[in-house]
C-alpha cells in the first residue's frame, strides 16, 4: 500500500472539482427524457393494466391516486399552561387518554415530549422571574 488514500483529486489539478452538486447523470436526464415523450402513453397503459386486474398496476395507481398515510392527527384538546403545574395535570389527562384507548402511545410520546419543552421553558422563565427579585433586594 504505497498510496495513501486523501483527496480525490492530486495537486495541480485545474479541471476543476468534478460535477457540481446537484447535477444529473447523463443517463438519468437521457431516460427523463424519454419517460417526458411517453409519460402519457404509459400512465393510460398502467390504468388499463390496473382496471383489467393487474395487482402491482393498481397498486401504483392507487399511490398515486391516494399516497399512504404518514400521520393521522390527533384531537386532544390542551388548555392554556400558565405553569409547572399545568404541565403536570396535562400530562395526567394525556396518560388517561392513552391508557383508555383514546390516543395511540406513539402520538402520546410526542405530545409529552411537547408538553416536557414547555415545562423546560416555564422553569426557566421562573428562575428568570426569581433572579430578578433577588437582583432588585440587592
Amino acid at each position: 500500500m504505497s498510496k495513501s488514500r486523501g483527496r480525490p483529486f492530486v495537486p495541480g489539478n485545474h479541471l476543476g472539482h468534478g460535477r457540481p452538486r446537484g447535477s444529473r447523470n447523463k443517463t438519468t436526464l437521457a431516460l427523463q427524457k424519454i419517460l417526458g415523450a411517453h409519460g402519457e402513453a404509459l400512465v393510460y397503459k398502467c390504468v388499463v393494466s390496473a382496471l383489467h386486474g393487474d395487482k402491482s398496476s393498481m397498486r401504483i395507481c392507487m399511490e398515486r391516486i391516494l399516497p399512504p398515510l404518514k400521520y393521522s392527527p390527533v384531537q386532544f384538546p390542551l388548555l392554556p399552561i400558565e405553569s409547572v403545574v399545568g404541565v403536570g395535570k396535562t400530562m395526567e389527562r394525556l396518560i388517561q387518554s392513552m391508557a383508555q384507548g383514546e390516543i395511540p402511545p406513539e402520538d402520546a410520546e410526542m405530545i409529552a415530549d411537547v408538553l416536557k419543552k414547555r415545562a423546560s421553558l416555564l422553569e426557566a422563565e421562573n428562575v428568570e422571574k426569581q433572579m430578578g427579585k433577588i437582583n432588585l433586594l440587592l
